[in-house]
């Protein structure tokens, strides 16, 4: 069904059982069997898909270790250098990901190196056209994938050394290399072309990545359709790529159209649409349209209280931002209920969660907070402070005093100061 579920690229539902199959052989196999490994390298492609990148290096480099480990022993099998190529290709895709070119490109380098290890292979073959065209050349599959991974490393190195033009050439190679391997009428070629988009965004090469990123649409339009959740993905990636270049009159209807098909696809009053509700309000507000942010808004609230629990961190945030749009238009006596609506909920939430939770040492920093937690405390600060903002601006000092105190402590004992932003 994890399979299944990954080629239809239903990610969301392929995460839970992906989670369970790792915890069964956890509870059954030694903690350093390779299948294990191999779990771990499955969840974490989830994840990363899903864009849960620091769960999914978490996940990687245990299965790093368990793969060194395994591949120690002179008899171990091919699959355990498979399992372990994965870890390390997979977690160097991440970097590459986060501009951390140099972690990218070791943990390429090491990939392919134990990829060479590898004895007996049964490659597959394809067969690729020759540059005249007048005859087919039969290549190994997998040698194909050594040569596109060989040159992606070359072209993340010219970057590195800030050679873009260069490295551009080597990654339209290895675009041709994939579309060689894949083809161009399947997912997997188009996820080629938005991975390449990605790092020519994250370099600000917004006109390269705009090239692909529409290509993938295309492809995307004739081959998975418009109801797909990748098309869907896709469109909301480009939404925020034109959106943070000011670029809003082509965004606005991307985000419109989103918003018709998860309303169709889910319902008017779904959580689904109240996400997307969020986004589109956080768009107009970013240009200053407070008028049109209101009704996004307040409809995402709307359905949040209708399917959560009253208490829930959700609803604290959808409060939250709404209070804030209040206060950036002086709407004061709307603002103020709403902010501390918001942190009743947020305060109750994380006074349950600190129980829970190991014993802190104040004022040192904690890298064992976990994530949710984490979260919490910088959702309740930001209320606190933006409150405490307003109530300055209302010259009600005493009271904006007691909360810039109260949100200084709470950091500082939660998190730590040597904590870093």
């Amino acid at each position: 069904m994890v399979s299944l579920y990954k080629k239809q690229q239903h990610y969301t539902a392929a995460a839970p059982l992906s989670e369970r199959v790792l915890k069964i052989r956890e509870s059954t196999l030694d903690a350093k069997h390779i299948d294990i490994a191999d779990s771990l390298n499955e969840l974490a492609i989830i994840y990363t898909s899903l864009q849960r990148y620091s769960e999914a290096k978490k996940l990687l480099k245990r299965a790093i270790a368990i793969g060194d480990e395994t591949i120690s022993d002179p008899q171990a099998n091919r699959s355990a250098y498979s399992i372990l190529t994965i870890s390390n290709n997979q977690l160097s895709l991440i970097y590459f990901k986060q501009g951390r070119y140099a972690a990218a490109n070791e943990l390429a380098q090491r990939a392919a190196e134990i990829d060479q290890k590898r004895t007996n292979l049964a490659p597959e073959i394809v067969v690729t056209d020759t540059p005249d065209g007048s005859v087919t050349a039969i290549a190994s599959k997998q040698a194909l994938q050594n040569q596109a991974q060989t040159t992606w490393q070359l072209a993340a190195k010219l970057l590195q050394q800030s050679k873009p033009d260069a490295a551009k050439i080597l990654f339209q190679q290895w675009l041709e290399l994939n579309e060689k391997i894949f083809g161009t009428d399947n997912i997997f070629f188009i996820n080629r072309l938005i991975e390449l988009a990605d790092v020519y965004d994250i370099q600000y090469r917004y006109g390269d990545a705009e090239e692909l990123y529409q290509r993938a649409l295309q492809l995307s339009t004739q081959y998975l359709g418009e109801e797909h959740p990748n098309y869907l993905k896709l469109i909301e990636k480009l939404a925020k790529f034109y959106s943070k270049q000011a670029r809003y009159a082509i965004a606005d209807p991307l985000y419109q159209k989103i918003l018709a098909v998860n309303e169709q696809t889910f319902g008017v009053n779904s959580l689904p649409v109240a996400s997307v509700l969020d986004d589109i309000g956080n768009f107009y507000q970013q240009q200053g349209r407070y008028t049109e942010t209101e009704p996004y808004y307040q409809h995402s609230l709307k359905n949040r209280q209708q399917h959560l629990d009253s208490q829930d961190i959700a609803i604290a945030t959808s409060l939250y931002q709404l209070a804030e749009l209040y206060h950036n238009q002086f709407r004061y006596t709307k603002a103020e209920p709403l902010y501390k609506q918001a942190l009743t909920i947020s305060a109750k939430i994380l006074s349950a969660l600190s129980s829970k939770l190991p014993q802190r040492q104040p004022n040192t920093a904690n890298p064992n907070l976990n994530t949710k937690y984490t979260a919490i405390v910088h959702l309740h600060t930001n209320i606190i402070r933006h409150l405490a903002i307003m109530y300055q601006q209302l010259q009600r000092y005493s009271e904006a005093e007691t909360l810039y105190k109260q949100a200084s402590e709470l950091y500082q004992t939660s998190v730590g100061t040597q904590h870093q932003d």
